[in-house]
């Protein structure tokens, strides 16, 4: 009722201005005049407030004229003032978002980021950091870097931006521990096609950028055969004590096979991985267990977790969520589980949710648009042919259309682009078939 009676109250107060009734002042913007409300200006930006407070009155009126800006944004910012309501696009959001920074309407500078933040692609993440940086658009800019470190491959091939980067930002860029690349190689190749888009003043920046690379993950062999023989290295002499140092820890470690890699190492620290693989729980030494292990793709190495869950569990179904990692159903030798585990990465911690309304071991699991669904399993008497999904939102399991035939120990996932889950295989009595059903939830 709130919310309807504002909305109704800005549809008058509009309607005023626009008739001309109780306007108590007049915005001047090129040939244009605008009839307003200082009080409604005044609500909406500090800066007409402020602009208001010292003007005096002139028939009746304060008159102001506002340069810098188009009569059509100014048009724009005045009915957002009135109506908080306006319709943003690509056409108008490069002037939109400098004028709402202009004169401080907070609401619309963050509308303005919002829906630049929903237009980010590898072609113009770069450009949207920049604008972003240079309206204090804090939030804006942390994402648009977040894309680029994420999405670095895809930029660096794709972008004409990157190749406009200076090497201050792009310094920026390779020397984060959040770049999302596959190796190290990846990252040299950017720099050696950076600097090939203008090698006469870029080359003298080699040594500098060579800095950013973490040279001790590369292979002996790619290092010396690519980055040591390059023309931009090998004519730089700020490059030499890099390569010379590269070379000993690379000599060390080739000498020394059952030498492990000193990840603390400038020259070999790992960058942070976006992608880690949990293996969690199963059977082992004829019993079920708690361990908990990680795969590290950047370091290429198991990680043994010492936050494994107080349960220990096999046979179950295990699925990553909205950044959620999910332990469903399974069996502890001797019970059968309906109970259902989350485990967060990020604060380390386990908890539980609802279970489902079955006994499931052996499950079938995947993900669909946020729901996790489970597929039949095994009950300890039974085979099942039912199926449920859970919606986090509700943390709530809702029992759905069931499949034709009992199946356990089966494989599931959701079809890429289609609202569609695909369980492939089936376990009845002693027999295994090759079935591939399609559920379309």
């Amino acid at each position: 009722m709130q919310k309807k009676f504002s909305m109704q109250t800005c549809n008058v107060l509009a309607e005023l201005r626009r008739t001309g009734d109780f306007c108590d002042a007049v915005i001047k913007v090129q040939s244009r005049s605008f009839p307003i409300h200082r009080n409604i200006l005044s609500a909406c930006s500090p800066y007409f407030r402020a602009l208001f407070k010292y003007q005096h009155l002139s028939n009746g009126r304060i008159e102001v004229t506002i340069p810098g800006v188009s009569s059509e944004i100014m048009n724009e910012l005045i009915e957002y003032a009135y109506t908080r309501d306006i319709e943003i696009d690509s056409e108008n959001v490069e002037e939109l978002l400098p004028a709402a920074d202009q004169f401080l309407v907070s609401g619309l500078v963050k509308s303005c980021c919002d829906f630049l933040a929903n237009q980010i692609v590898p072609e113009n993440c770069i450009g949207i950091r920049k604008f972003a940086k240079t309206y204090f658009c804090n939030s804006l800019e942390r994402t648009a870097l977040r894309y680029i470190l994420q999405n670095f491959t895809t930029v660096h091939k794709t972008s004409t931006e990157f190749l406009q980067l200076g090497v201050e930002e792009l310094n920026e860029i390779l020397s984060s521990d959040d770049l999302n690349v596959k190796n190290e190689e990846l990252v040299f190749d950017a720099v050696i096609h950076w600097t090939d888009h203008d090698p006469e003043k870029r080359r003298c920046h080699m040594a500098e950028i060579l800095k950013t690379i973490r040279l001790g993950l590369l292979t002996t062999e790619y290092f010396i055969q690519k980055v040591k023989s390059h023309p931009y290295v090998k004519e730089s002499a700020e490059c030499k004590p890099i390569i010379i140092e590269t070379l000993k820890f690379l000599y060390d470690l080739d000498m020394d096979e059952e030498k492990e890699v000193d990840l603390n190492h400038p020259l070999a620290k790992p960058r942070v991985p976006h992608e880690i693989l949990f293996v969690i729980g199963g059977w082992s030494g004829g019993s079920p267990t708690t361990m908990m292990e990680s795969y590290d793709t950047r370091a290429d190495r198991w990680i043994v977790c010492e936050y494994a869950d107080k349960e220990a569990r096999a046979y179950h179904g295990t699925v990553a969520c909205e950044k959620r990692v999910y332990v469903i159903g399974g069996f502890d030798g001797a019970e059968y589980f309906n109970s259902v585990r989350c485990f967060n990465p990020i604060t380390k911690k386990w908890s539980e949710v609802s279970p489902m309304n079955c006994k499931r071991c052996y499950v079938s699991v995947a993900v669909l648009k946020s729901q996790i669904y489970a597929m039949g399993g095994y009950d300890g008497h039974f085979r099942q042919n039912t199926a449920e999904k859970y919606t986090r939102r509700k943390n709530q399991w809702s029992l759905i259309q069931p499949m034709n035939v009992q199946r356990s120990d089966a494989s599931a996932t959701s079809l890429d682009g289609k609202n569609k889950l695909s369980v492939l295989g089936r376990r009845r009595k002693e027999a295994t078939f090759i079935h591939r059903p399609i559920l379309n939830p």
